[in-house]
């Protein structure tokens, strides 16, 4: 288990981003603490690959409505193991709209480039995560990287029950 090293706060477009370099066990508490105290601001795990596995590749995992980073482990985990740097983005995905959250992106992104180390920036995105992903790039073309995207269950046509539960007043708020 690495222990974690520097915490950094970046600021872009103030946009605030919270990088943490860590380990398995390092996650597990982050994810409890955002689960105790229910952070607003997105943060990003990074996962450096496997030992002897560097193939300077980097890939940004987003997950879905209504759930956190937790939720996208296990891919992140596989990623890593394959040689891959893995930046988990985690972001209340019910505080704020698309938009935010592909700015979010962006800035990520922007902060990934900045470093000069990765050969491709790839993406692996579970359901609203794949629409955050196409309105980074259709708002953010011009950082936007050249790698592959895989999009896990893209809601093409929206969802008939997100349709559904906005027309229910207490719903809407959480949507």
């Amino acid at each position: 288990v690495r222990k974690m090293e520097n915490i950094k706060k970046v600021q872009n477009d103030n946009v605030p981003l919270l990088l943490q370099p860590c380990g398995f066990l390092f996650f597990l508490g982050a994810a409890l603490r955002r689960a105790m105290f229910s952070s607003k601001k997105p943060s990003c795990l990074i996962f450096p690959p496997a030992p002897n596995k560097d193939n300077a590749e980097a890939v940004i995992v987003l997950h879905g409505l209504g759930r956190t980073a937790m939720s996208m482990l296990i891919p992140a985990m596989r990623l890593r193991a394959n040689g891959y740097t893995v930046f988990l983005l985690d972001y209340p995905s019910s505080n704020a709209d698309i938009r935010q959250h592909a700015n979010t992106l962006a800035g990520l992104i922007k902060i990934i480039k900045t470093q000069n180390k990765f050969k491709k920036i790839n993406f692996l995105a579970h359901s609203l995560g794949c629409i955050i992903i196409r309105a980074a790039f259709a708002n953010f073309a011009e950082i936007m990287p050249d790698g592959r995207t895989v999009m896990i269950a893209p809601p093409n046509r929206g969802s008939r029950t997100a349709s559904r539960a906005a027309k229910i007043p207490f719903l809407r708020k959480i949507l």
